[in-house]
């Protein structure tokens, strides 16, 4: 053997080498998918109440777990909430938002008759443009993407990259 040459058995493994960092589009893909601590909202109590909600009485009161249910509070939310209901009301079902607005799950908002519904309707689509700002759905969509999965360069949170 040569001074320069060594035995095989002398070379590192490759279970002892460290492993070769990720490509940026992984390290990126696996930041995102990561879960992430939900972001905190304050929950506030607004001088003017009557400006950020609205009641109406059910021409068709009903009973549900165990209450009787004979009118509903719709509120306006914030527009994380709007974001977090987002894979539903992307799924063109309004019923997401409007369960987040009045605190009711939406299989009970969709079992409301017409005459209900469109009440329900009626007052929650001023309550929630003015929060969107008429934004698009896509529009929501890439919001809630920004603020709950992160910049599409370093999938950092509320991160302008």
């Amino acid at each position: 053997m040569s001074a320069t040459s060594r035995p095989i058995e002398e070379y590192p493994h490759a279970k002892d080498l460290p492993a070769p960092p990720p490509a940026p589009e992984q390290a990126a893909e696996a930041a995102a998918s990561a879960p992430r601590k939900p972001l905190e909202v304050a929950a506030l109590e607004f001088l003017d109440a009557d400006a950020v909600r609205a009641s109406m009485q059910l021409a068709h009161p009903f009973r549900w777990d165990g209450r009787e249910v004979r009118s509903i509070e719709v509120r306006r939310v914030s527009a994380l909430a709007i974001a977090e209901a987002l894979p539903e009301f992307q799924a063109q079902d309004d019923f997401a938002i409007y369960a987040v607005m009045t605190g009711l799950p939406a299989p009970v908002l969709r079992g409301l008759l017409r005459e209900d519904r469109e009440a329900l309707m009626a007052i929650a689509g001023p309550l929630l443009r003015q929060e969107t700002d008429g934004a698009s759905r896509a529009d929501l969509a890439e919001w809630r993407r920004y603020v709950l999965i992160g910049c599409r360069s370093c999938a950092s949170p509320m991160r302008a990259c």
